[in-house]
């Protein structure tokens, strides 16, 4: 009994190829019954063209046929549509042409239908060679889709993995930045206090001059190496408040106005402005540093805008998970940023102004929004512009900051001190020496932790200036020894790594102030006149 003919198709269309007409209509008659849609052709070299310009479900077509067999059509139809099936149909066919048809890709080989059960087979064999094709064409969208799918996750995984490698570069260059500042402040320190002892001692105006631009160039010197510890910088004693964003960048707006409108008109150029706030909530941070941060993407974007254009600010909220990010998006139409250098573009001292600038600006403003644990980025396409992105998270609470009732102490003329001086650096040390002599304290001093203890246990201090970073036993050590030993001494931390310093590790310790290097004399007296105040830097 044969096979039950399939249900009616859904009008697939197949191109019916057979040199002898009758066989043609025949065979195109019995298909269009069963629902196929249907087109033939007895000449294999138009059937060429036909599956060229048109694409079918299914070529059926005879083996042996003048100008072009079917193992000849299948050829041309694998090289142009090479997911169509091809079906191979004879009269008189044998073991070897039906093995080369399946080996050149054909999707089955049959006998034209004699009667009815060969006609029934014929159909089902037709229909399975649809479904095959039906499967193998999901299966290769599948795979395709797959494929897109893999690629665009290795895309993503290979940006994540190049964001890591340059925050680790950052991290690792931050070290080493973090490291020279140190030093640096070191060295600073002694020009620095060198310059204003000798301007208290020399009054000849001539080289009092001189003595002032020393001690402006070491002032100068310290705010860059400042800039420097700002890019490493996460604060452990940060105050930040509760800042209205778009009122903040209204400021930073008039603030660079001279630069974006009026040195740009001067020099024939226009630039246009355009700001677009949303309703952002209030975010928390330092306001003065947030401003730089703006200040140098405003800066950068009128210098990529030689020839004029437009800058635009806008600012709007993003949700991230369980975070809310208030986003400032910052875009230029300017030049642009070649993308053999966009990698380099936060690096400290990377800079594309020669001589005109310093590196510190973009590699500043990353370390600064990084200690807001915020998020810099920048996309840029050279010839079009670039735009920043600076997210900075929502503040969920209004910090309240308690007045430094400190500050307003009223304080009369320091009484003569007994000070303890504690520093490895000898140079550092006897330049704080003086500075303190100058003011008729009786200043004692140590090149050690061990040697300041020793001290220590024979006599006793109003203060004690300590470095931090020392051979042998650290100021945090040599802290906790003298409030054991003399709980009613006060003492002052003086370090090049200033601010980076934790608070709570720092009251912990007993330590009262902490003094960035370079001090200068000022923040000495000042220091010896109110030992008592809280902690401060």
């Amino acid at each position: 009994m044969s096979e039950p003919a399939a249900t009616i198709s859904s009008g697939e269309r197949i191109l019916v190829v057979d040199d002898s007409k009758v066989q043609l209509f025949a065979m195109s008659t019995m298909l269009k019954k069963e629902g196929f849609d249907v087109e033939s052709t007895h000449e294999p070299l138009t059937a060429k063209n036909m599956i060229e310009q048109k694409g079918y479900d299914l070529l059926l077509c005879d083996l042996i046929m003048p100008d072009m067999d079917g193992i000849g059509l299948l050829r041309v139809s694998k090289s142009k549509r090479p997911t169509m099936p091809v079906v191979i149909m004879t009269a008189f066919g044998d073991r070897e042409s039906a093995i080369q048809a399946l080996k050149e890709g054909a999707e089955d080989y049959i006998f034209k239908a004699s009667g009815d059960r060969e006609r029934d087979e014929f159909i089902i064999r037709i229909r399975r060679a649809l479904e095959r094709a039906k499967l193998q064409k999901k299966i290769f969208d599948y795979q395709t889709h797959l494929e897109q799918m893999v690629d665009e996750r290795t895309q993503e995984l290979k940006a994540t993995q190049d964001q890591l490698v340059q925050s680790e570069r950052l991290r690792s260059l931050g070290v080493i930045t973090s490291g020279v500042a140190h030093d640096f402040n070191n060295i600073l320190a002694v020009i620095l206090g060198r310059s204003q002892l000798l301007s208290q001692k020399i009054h000849d105006t001539d080289v009092s001059k001189d003595l002032d631009m020393i001690t402006r160039s070491a002032l100068k010197g310290s705010a860059t190496i400042k800039r420097m510890q700002d890019y490493t910088r996460i604060r452990k004693d940060e105050r930040f408040e509760s800042i209205a964003l778009n009122s903040m960048l209204e400021e930073v707006i008039e603030m660079t106005k001279t630069r974006w409108q009026d040195e740009s008109n001067s020099l024939g150029v226009t630039i246009n402005l355009q700001s677009q706030f949303g309703d952002v909530p209030l975010v928390s941070g330092d306001a003065s540093e947030l401003k730089d941060v703006f200040i140098n993407i405003i800066f950068n974007s009128v210098d990529a805008m030689r020839e004029g254009g437009t800058l635009s600010i806008r600012t709007y909220t993003e949700q991230i998970e369980n975070t809310l990010w208030v986003v400032t998006e910052l875009s230029d139409t300017g030049c642009g940023i070649p993308e053999n250098i966009q990698s380099k573009v936060f690096d400290p001292f990377f800079t594309t102004k020669n001589q005109h600038g310093s590196g510190l600006g973009m590699s500043t403003a990353y370390g600064i929004v990084q200690r807001h644990r915020g998020h810099l980025s920048f996309k840029s396409t050279p010839g079009e512009g670039t735009t920043f992105y600076v997210k900075l998270m929502a503040a969920l609470f209004v910090q309240q900051l308690a007045p430094d009732v400190a500050r307003a102490k009223e304080v009369g003329p320091p009484k003569p001190l007994s000070v303890l001086v504690v520093d490895d650096d000898e140079a550092v040390r006897t330049t704080l020496v003086e500075m303190l002599e100058i003011q008729d304290h009786e200043v004692h001093q140590a090149s050690s932790g061990k040697e300041a203890i020793r001290m220590i246990e024979e006599r006793s201090f109003d203060i004690v200036f300590t470095d931090l970073g020392m051979p042998g036993m650290s100021g945090w050590e040599v802290s906790q020894e003298i409030k054991k030993r003399a709980p009613q001494t006060n003492i002052v931390m003086i370090t090049g790594w200033g601010s980076q310093l934790d608070k709570e590790k720092a009251e912990q310790t007993g330590i009262q102030r902490i003094l960035p290097k370079p001090v200068s004399f000022d923040e000495i007296v000042r220091a010896v006149t109110d030992f008592g105040l809280p902690l401060k830097s």
